[in-house]
């Protein structure tokens, strides 16, 4: 994988960013004062990649710290977490729920709370960091997740869930019956397993690190 193929939008925008002030701090330092004692009191108009860079400059700064430490939207990428998100559809992440990380290097400078289950939350894959995943959390550091007959068992324990009709809607579930499951402090809508999961699934949730970009908006 390249360096240009790894760096996110927010890498862009930091790179952007620094570009734009080294101009600026460049032509303070070493040109702007030549341009004005040249100029014997008559107005100078600044290099064209100044005036860019000038009016380029506030802007990104204001852009990458909202979405650095604010709020970002992210795109759903699969019909995984239907019918509550459509593949398609976006959503904003409020960047500063589990705590403030900086971008590119995404180190943690404020910890403010830890995941629940049952937060929609947005991850970068471990293998593949390019890749962002959106799912609902169900199992914590530690936890033992088990899928047994379209049933979710955490540490043991079935979640509980309830008939709530079939989905009406296309992309490929019309049809497919829908559950409520009670995922932490609150209730989840979703497709049976049975129409995305057909298979056994067992896994003790990892306790090493794991880049979360925030959760979702509600």
């Amino acid at each position: 994988m390249t360096v240009l193929q790894a760096m996110d939008l927010a890498g862009i925008f930091t790179l952007l960013l620094a570009a734009s002030g080294c101009i600026l701090l460049a032509d303070w330092a070493f040109f702007k004062r030549r341009r004005l004692r040249g100029a014997e009191g008559m107005i100078v108009r600044e290099p064209l990649l100044v005036e860019y860079a000038r009016s380029f400059f506030p802007v990104i700064l204001i852009v990458l710290l909202i979405r650095a430490f604010v709020i970002e939207p992210f795109r759903i990428p699969s019909a995984s977490m239907m019918p509550g998100l459509v593949a398609g559809d976006f959503i904003f992440v409020n960047k500063f729920s589990y705590g403030l990380r900086l971008p590119v290097t995404h180190t943690k400078i404020v910890r403010i709370a830890e995941p629940q289950r049952g937060d929609v939350i947005v991850f970068r894959l471990p293998s593949d960091p390019s890749i962002h995943f959106i799912k609902r959390l169900i199992g914590l550091p530690g936890d033992h997740v088990v899928v047994r007959d379209n049933r979710v068992m955490v540490n043991g324990a079935s979640i509980p869930m309830k008939p709530d009709g079939a989905y009406a809607g296309d992309h490929g579930f019309s049809g497919a019956e829908l559950e409520l499951e009670r995922i932490g402090g609150g209730t989840t809508r979703g497709h049976a397993r049975a129409q995305s999961r057909g298979h056994r699934f067992r896994r003790r949730c990892a306790r090493g690190p794991l880049l979360l970009h925030g959760r979702q908006s509600k």
